[in-house]
């Protein structure tokens, strides 16, 4: 699967994208934490207390927005694309 990174995450990961080879659908939870592993400096950014994807963190999965719904997580596909990228405010 593939990851793209934007702003602040490229500049942690060093890079524009990240693959992952899933080889079961597999919770976002579990994704951002292999991301972590294999970049540990993304931690803060993506992953919150508990193991949850950190507040400020947007992702989108094959364009549309995942908004930390009620319910169970969405399940990550090794024929997605995630994209990453952390909410800004401004005025």
């Amino acid at each position: 699967m593939v990851i793209r990174l934007y702003s602040l995450l490229r500049l942690q990961a060093g890079s524009r994208s990240l693959t992952l080879d899933l080889r079961q659908p597999t919770p976002l939870a579990e994704v951002l934490a292999q991301i972590v592993r294999l970049h540990p400096k993304l931690g803060p950014s993506l992953v919150a207390e508990g193991g949850r994807p950190a507040e400020h963190l947007v992702v989108t999965i094959n364009g549309s927005q995942w908004r930390g719904e009620k319910g169970a997580p969405p399940l990550i596909h090794n024929s997605d694309v995630l994209d990453l990228f952390l909410a800004i405010g401004g005025g």
